[in-house]
């Protein structure tokens, strides 16, 4: 039968497929002294991420951070990748070997993480992350590690 054949190749594999095509969807916050990946929720009534404190009476006080997501890939040595992590690589400049701090960031105007190259290029310069991680490490985030950026 035509139907149950045509059943059997389109919708058998879907399962399969799905699972193949689902990511862990992961945030850490940067508080401007700490990050954390503990204690974030999803606030259904505002529909706000949200990363509590205690504060007075030992109610929770949503202060403001910085939101990072998981990009849902890894670096070499199998750390996560969040948005705001500094991808280290070593680059052979003129004989020498220097490493570079390449920021991690997300795209509005084309939905993806990102790396920001501008500090290998003249002017902006962006590539998508999913072509240009493998082989790299994360060093450092921009909170905790600024100083890498100027290197």
């Amino acid at each position: 039968n035509l139907f149950l054949f045509l059943f059997k190749i389109i919708f058998i594999p879907l399962p399969k497929l799905k699972s193949k095509i689902m990511r862990t969807i992961k945030f850490r916050a940067w508080d401007g002294k700490r990050m954390t990946t503990s204690g974030i929720m999803f606030n259904n009534s505002t529909g706000i991420l949200e990363v509590p404190t205690i504060g007075n009476m030992g109610r929770p006080l949503s202060v403001k951070y910085q939101l990072m997501q998981f990009t849902g890939l890894h670096d070499k040595n199998g750390r996560e990748i969040f948005e705001g992590d500094l991808l280290g690589e070593w680059l052979n400049i003129d004989g020498e070997k220097i490493q570079t701090a390449i920021p991690v960031l997300w795209s509005e105007e084309v939905t993806a993480f990102m790396v920001d190259l501008s500090a290998l290029k003249d002017g902006s310069y962006c590539e998508f992350l999913a072509h240009n991680y493998y082989g790299c490490e994360v060093i450092g985030n921009i909170y905790e590690n600024p100083e890498l950026l100027t290197k």
